[in-house]
């Protein structure tokens, strides 16, 4: 092969070569744009979202998901990307909106350590101007909500001091009563009746002229602190008027649940028959249950009115009943059920001859 062929195929071969690769690069600026157009549509849908019970630390919706949530549950992977994208472009106040917008959809979908990831890849980045306050202060609170939702006692509560300097920041009554909310939740977990108490009350005051939906979560805690405290008879008034709030929001798992604790707090007043009638009526509104929790609760709710109404034995006989299947189908009870419990055996034993 001559020399001058030799360089004009050695040329070839390199155009081609630069050729394919400005094909690769293309299609990757492609995909990129493709990316970024997404993530774009996505914020702005994300702004037309609507939460039922915007303050639960459960279910955030009714038993039926509404289609739009239903859809960004399902693309959730889609909405990790789309933070990506705008961190990446530079547009930390649009992902820090993305983000408080949308984290509840790891809720629905039980992917907590998921969505905890997804936070912080946006609250760990440097805050890029005072417009994303008071939306990392919303997201700061939800990583804080997903924490205790898996059990980082310690992880709920730092993200939930973040929130609460940012949305002192913002100066947005939304945000900061979230962000104590978020911390009443961490100190009772953690025996901290006194702070739970004073947070949850002003977490209640600056949510209350939100609406209802607002005044859920805040309610529950006051109830729950007072209970701690050993204030039965706000703990019963607050319950009482919990109760009325979630018959209202149509949330019957929270009416259970309620008339569950107000039931406790009633036997600690003494009144066993309202007790026994509280208890009864949780049972009637769940109906029929094969879950082992409730299963255990159930059991042991029974224990407890046989002990006020001094059946020793048969109390004792019903909480062995609840601790086994408790302990057969490795069942963590909630702090405090768990304190209820523990108490009656306390009780049981100092009573035994």
């Amino acid at each position: 092969m001559s020399r001058s062929r030799s360089i004009l195929l050695a040329s070839c071969l390199a155009m081609t070569a630069c050729g394919g690769a400005s094909t690769r690069n293309g299609a990757q600026a492609r995909e990129a744009l493709s990316e970024d157009a997404r993530a774009d549509r996505l914020l702005v849908a994300s702004r037309a979202l609507h939460w039922a019970f915007p303050t639960s630390s459960g279910r955030p919706t009714g038993k039926e998901t509404p289609e739009a949530i239903a859809r960004f549950v399902a693309e959730r992977e889609d909405v990790v990307a789309a933070g990506a994208s705008l961190m990446r472009r530079h547009r930390r106040a649009d992902a820090a909106e993305l983000a408080a917008n949308t984290w509840r959809i790891f809720v629905l979908a039980h992917e907590e350590a998921k969505g905890r990831a997804f936070l912080a890849s946006v609250l760990d980045a440097p805050d890029a101007d005072d417009r994303s306050t008071r939306h990392r202060a919303l997201a700061a609170y939800g990583d804080g909500l997903l924490a205790f939702r898996l059990g980082d006692l310690s992880g709920s509560k730092a993200r939930s001091l973040e929130a609460w300097t940012l949305a002192r920041r913002a100066v947005d009554g939304e945000a900061e009563g979230l962000a104590l909310l978020g911390l009443s939740r961490a100190d009772l977990s953690s025996n901290r009746g006194r702070e739970a108490y004073e947070h949850a009350r002003e977490a209640a005051e600056r949510l209350h002229d939100l609406g209802d939906g607002y005044r859920q979560a805040p309610l529950h805690m006051v109830a729950q602190a007072a209970r701690l405290l050993g204030n039965l008879e706000e703990a019963a008034g607050a319950f009482r008027q919990s109760v009325a709030l979630n018959r209202k929001l149509d949330d019957l798992g929270m009416v259970e649940v309620e008339l569950h604790n107000l039931g406790h707090v009633e036997l600690r007043r003494g009144n066993v028959d309202e007790a026994e009638r509280l208890f009864r009526e949780g049972e009637a509104l769940a109906g029929p249950t094969n879950d082992p929790y409730d299963l255990a609760l159930r059991i042991f709710n029974r224990a407890s009115v046989a002990y006020s109404r001094h059946d020793a034995r048969r109390a004792k006989e019903l909480l062995g009943e609840a601790r086994a299947l408790l302990k057969k189908e490795n069942v963590e009870l909630a702090d405090d059920d768990a304190r209820e419990l523990d108490d009656l055996e306390k009780r049981l034993a100092a009573d035994a001859p």
